[in-house]
C-alpha cells in the first residue's frame, strides 16, 4: 500500500477539511447487499471492514447498519484522528492495511473502502476481500473527484455560472502544476480501471450522488493542503529553495513566491473581484461528483 497520509498535523487537517461520505451511499451499499444477503433477526448484518478509513469520513455512515464496524488504516495518526471523533460504539478503529486485513476469514460480510483503493496493491487487496468476505459477502469502492466551488454571494445565476467556471479553471490549472502520485489517476477516471478489474459474478457501479456542502474560501484553501500533489510540489520547491540559498536562508517571502495555492487565491480574487475581502468571508457551495463501485465477493484473481 501506497502511504502518503501520515503524520499527525496531515490527519488534523484531513479530518476536519477532507468532505465527510454522504448517506446515499451507505443507502445504495445497503441496497445492493439486500438484494443478495439477509441481516440478523434485529436489522443488522454483523460486521463490516472499512478500508483506509483515514480519520472516519466514510465509515460512521454505516453505523446504523453493522453490529460492529472496524476500520483500518496504516497511519497511526489518522487512527487517532478517527477515534476522536467517532461517537458510535460500535466502530473501532485499530491500524491495518488492504494487503493485510486483521480479520478472521469468511465472517465479513461488507468490505468498504473510500478515496483509498487506488493506493492498494490491486492483486493482494482483491484477494484478501475474497478471504474475509461470506460467500454472500459484499464490496464497496468509492470515491469523489476534483470539487466545483460556486460562490453563494451573487444573485445573478449567469454570474454565478461565470464565476464558477472561472474557478473550475483555476482549480484545474493547480491541479496539473501538482506532483502527484500516477496512481491518482484512477480518481481521475473515476475508478473505471479498478472496475475492469474485479472479477466477480456481478457487479455495479453508481455515478449518481454528489456531496454538496456549504463552507467559505478559506475551508476550500484548507482542504487543499491536504492534497498529496500539492503537498508533494511544496516539499520539492522547499528543497529546491534550500539547495539554492541555504535551508537557513529560506524566507517566507521566497515560500509564498513558489507557493500555487496561494498564487489560486490571488487570481480568484481578482478573477472574483473580492481583493478586499476576507477569505472566510467568501460563502461557497462546494461539490463532488461521487463514483460507487458494487461487487459481490471478487474471485482472489480478480487482477492477473
Amino acid at each position: 500500500m501506497i502511504r502518503l497520509f501520515e503524520g499527525a498535523a496531515l490527519a488534523e487537517a484531513y479530518a476536519l477539511s477532507r468532505p465527510h461520505t454522504p448517506a446515499k451511499i451507505a443507502e445504495i451499499s445497503m441496497a445492493y447487499i439486500n438484494k443478495r444477503s439477509q441481516p440478523a433477526a434485529n436489522g443488522k448484518y454483523k460486521l463490516m471492514v472499512d478500508i483506509g478509513c483515514g480519520s472516519g469520513q466514510s465509515t460512521e455512515i454505516f453505523g446504523k447498519y453493522f453490529d460492529k464496524i472496524l476500520g483500518i488504516d496504516p497511519s497511526s495518526e489518522q487512527i487517532l484522528a478517527a477515534r476522536k471523533q467517532t461517537k458510535q460504539q460500535n466502530i473501532v478503529f485499530q491500524e491495518g492495511t488492504g494487503e493485510n486485513i486483521p480479520i478472521e476469514s469468511e465472517t465479513v460480510d461488507l468490505v468498504a473502502c473510500g478515496q483509498s483503493a487506488h493506493w492498494f496493491n490491486f492483486a493482494k487487496f482483491f484477494k484478501e476481500c475474497n478471504r474475509v468476505l461470506k460467500p454472500d459477502g459484499c464490496l464497496v469502492i468509492h470515491g469523489y473527484d476534483l470539487p466545483k466551488i460556486y460562490p453563494i454571494r451573487p444573485s445573478d445565476s449567469t454570474c454565478r455560472k461565470d464565476q464558477a467556471a472561472t474557478a473550475q479553471r483555476l482549480i484545474r490549472s493547480m491541479y496539473d502544476t501538482c506532483t502527484f502520485h500516477p496512481r491518482r489517476k484512477h480518481i481521475d477516471n473515476h475508478y473505471s480501471q479498478i472496475y475492469d478489474f474485479i472479477k466477480s459474478t456481478h457487479k455495479t457501479r453508481n455515478d449518481s450522488v454528489k456531496i454538496k456542502k456549504q463552507g467559505n474560501l478559506r475551508d476550500f484553501v484548507q482542504y487543499i493542503t491536504t492534497w498529496s500533489g500539492y503537498r508533494s510540489y511544496m516539499t520539492t520547491k522547499q528543497e529546491e529553495l534550500s539547495e539554492l540559498h541555504g535551508k537557513n536562508n529560506v524566507t517566507d517571502t521566497m515560500i509564498a513566491d513558489v507557493d500555487i495555492l496561494a498564487k489560486f487565491v490571488k487570481k480568484i480574487q481578482a478573477e472574483w473581484k473580492i481583493e478586499d475581502f476576507e477569505l472566510q468571508s467568501i460563502p461557497l457551495d462546494i461539490i463532488f461528483d461521487c463514483f460507487v463501485i458494487l461487487s459481490e465477493r471478487p474471485l482472489p484473481d480478480s487482477v492477473e
